[in-house]
């Protein structure tokens, strides 16, 4: 296999894998220098009506990845043995017959190492990704998109795609060309006005303020965070805010969601697959044709960007609030913000920008959800003047539900249902005998915010199963 010279020594000019030395108008025209070394920038100018025609013809969608704690997680390597995995990937990549055979035999591997900036870096990929590319490796291009150096990404992205045949692009900080996209993470930026682009371009990333434009991408991912290491700012954020200004949320309990990881997976397989199916678009000409059915695909391809808009349509939460520590804007008793000690509550923020709306008064007739804490108390019970004939049905159908079903309150997450897929439990016969006692619908925030992961409302009756397994827990006592 051909040496594509990705790094190269500032004073001898040589490839730092095969020792070549690479001529100056090279390294002028493809070549960023980063301290020591000059670092290949890979096809440094898209070409945008070539990457249209490809995505076209073959019925694609293009990728944009984030890299740290969206893809992997790094961290620098502390009293271990260093061992170069660029080499030894570029030599198992060399003797795969197939890259589904070497993303086969990447997905075992625990982690990776490299080295920056004469500093060991371990790195973990986040769990599912090297399946996520086997499966979709004819689907996607990617565009890689970091504050990190180009010599960073690019080590990165010689880990998973030796021979850059899935990476189109990386957009680094320190890319002379790349500044102004890098300022607004606006794909627009990069791949101009395109309609047929534009649709067919995909954002993961698990910061949402980079991307809030005034011209947001139409298919926007907030990556669900994988490790426990990862800051809780990056955590509290919304998914995409409103404005393109700086926003901090605070939310009462912690969210950790590292389980999400596979699902949100099969989610932005979902979309990709959504995305591709809708190629008839690719038949007209989407500013001028003015007939029945290219109205109809128009409406279709937007349908991922009101998906998340319609997530809680017709759901109306009443949240407990601490009338001491938040203040309120409200349009009559229905909240348009609230705020925590001065910062936005990141679970009503949620609710307002994935369809739902949230009211002050439990009495109001259009509640339809009452947001609980995770640790049910009978003080709460009595608050919300929940009916005891709900514990009695409990405890009249406990045993032969959970023998039918083999759930317990801590698997209350056991049927995640992302975007696209359909449930496979119906449970509708049993959430009619609780209605006949409440209306309500007894949730938690994990309810919110998987269902905002996953752009999927999720089945409220696993929620109000274990809220009533709890309040029975708490009446024996």
């Amino acid at each position: 296999m051909t040496c594509l010279h990705f790094h190269v020594d500032k004073e001898s000019k040589q490839c730092l894998q095969c020792q070549q030395l690479v001529s100056d108008e090279e390294l002028e025209q493809l070549y960023v220098l980063n301290l020591s070394l000059f670092v290949k920038q890979q096809r440094k100018q898209l070409n945008i009506v070539k990457l249209r025609d490809q995505i076209r013809q073959f019925n694609q969608a293009l990728l944009f990845l984030d890299v740290d704690n969206t893809i992997l997680e790094a961290k620098q390597m502390i009293n271990q043995q260093y061992v170069d995995s660029i080499s030894e990937i570029r030599t198992l990549y060399d003797q795969c017959d197939s890259q589904s055979t070497f993303y086969n035999i990447l997905s075992t591997y625990q982690s990776f190492s490299i080295q920056l900036d004469e500093q060991p870096i371990i790195v973990q990929f986040r769990p599912g990704f090297f399946n996520f590319l086997m499966r979709n490796l004819s689907k996607i291009h990617v565009v890689i998109c970091t504050l990190g150096t180009y010599e960073y990404a690019s080590k990165i992205t010689q880990l998973f795609d030796p021979d850059f045949k899935i990476v189109l692009k990386i957009l680094a900080r320190n890319s002379s060309d790349c500044q102004s996209v890098l300022q607004t993470k606006s794909i627009h930026t990069l791949i101009g006005s395109d309609p047929l682009l534009l649709n067919r371009s995909i954002v993961l990333d698990d910061s949402s303020r980079p991307w809030s434009s005034p011209s947001p991408p139409v298919n926007f991912l907030k990556s669900v965070t994988f490790s426990d290491s990862v800051s809780s700012d990056s955590v509290k954020q919304a998914f995409i805010p409103p404005e393109n200004v700086q926003v901090s949320f605070v939310c009462p309990q912690p969210i950790n969601y590292s389980f999400l990881a596979k699902f949100q997976f099969t989610a932005l397989e979902n979309l990709i697959y959504k995305l591709r199916r809708l190629h008839i678009i690719d038949q007209f000409d989407v500013l001028d044709y003015s007939g029945t059915q290219s109205q109809q695909v128009i409406e279709e391809i937007f349908t991922f960007k009101t998906v998340q808009s319609c997530v809680f349509k017709g759901c109306v939460f009443f949240i407990p609030f601490n009338r001491e520590n938040y203040q309120f804007k409200l349009d009559g008793e229905f909240v348009i913000e609230a705020y925590y000690n001065g910062f936005l509550d990141l679970r009503v923020n949620t609710i307002l920008q994935f369809g739902g709306r949230v009211c002050v008064n439990i009495q109001n007739k259009e509640v339809t959800h009452l947001l609980c804490s995770q640790q049910i108390t009978l003080q709460i019970v009595d608050k919300l003047k929940l009916s005891r004939d709900l514990l009695t049905l409990y405890q009249q159908n406990k045993d032969a539900f959970e023998t039918q079903y083999l759930t317990k309150v801590d698997k209350r997450l056991a049927e995640i249902v992302p975007f696209g897929e359909n449930e496979q439990i119906n449970t509708t016969m049993h959430q009619q005998s609780i209605n006949r006692y409440t209306k309500y619908q007894l949730v938690d925030q994990n309810f919110i915010f998987i269902s905002a992961y996953l752009c999927r409302k999720q089945n409220e009756f696993w929620w109000t199963w274990a809220f009533l397994q709890e309040w029975a827990d708490l009446d024996r006592k």
